[in-house]
């Protein structure tokens, strides 16, 4: 998008929802559309949805378990809202907490060893026996 449109009257305020949900202050994104919501997205039917589901798929791949609070202000939603959110996606919700099921992107990977970086039997025994030479 060109600059002179990007920085138009109504493109500005989406570049800057646009900025806050590619860091993640999924928080923040709520109150940036607040003055959008009377004018460009009343045309555009399912936004919300959309955004919730792009936030919760974050979510997803990020978290094994998220604080409901935070969950709740990170969906624009009320507690009582966060239920059926979380049990359409397999998660649960324990004493505040709800628990992302695991999955290959939330979850630690051991790092595997560089078999290039390794040394081989007869480099070590050289190195080794240089090393008593000096001893």
């Amino acid at each position: 998008v060109p600059d002179r449109v990007s920085e138009g009257e109504l493109l500005a305020p989406l570049r800057v929802v646009a900025n806050l949900l590619e860091s993640c202050a999924f928080r923040q994104v709520w109150a940036a559309l607040a003055p959008l919501r009377s004018g460009l997205l009343d045309f555009v039917p399912g936004f919300d949805e959309a955004l919730r589901e792009y936030i919760l798929s974050t979510m997803q791949i990020t978290y094994q378990a998220i604080p409901e609070q935070h969950l709740c202000e990170s969906l624009g939603v009320a507690p009582a809202e966060i239920q059926p959110m979380v049990a359409e996606r397999g998660w649960s919700l324990e004493d505040g907490v709800i628990k992302v099921t695991l999955n290959a992107d939330n979850q630690a990977k051991p790092k595997k060893a560089d078999q290039r970086g390794l040394l081989r039997r007869e480099q070590m025994s050289k190195i080794l026996s240089s090393i008593g030479a000096y001893h």
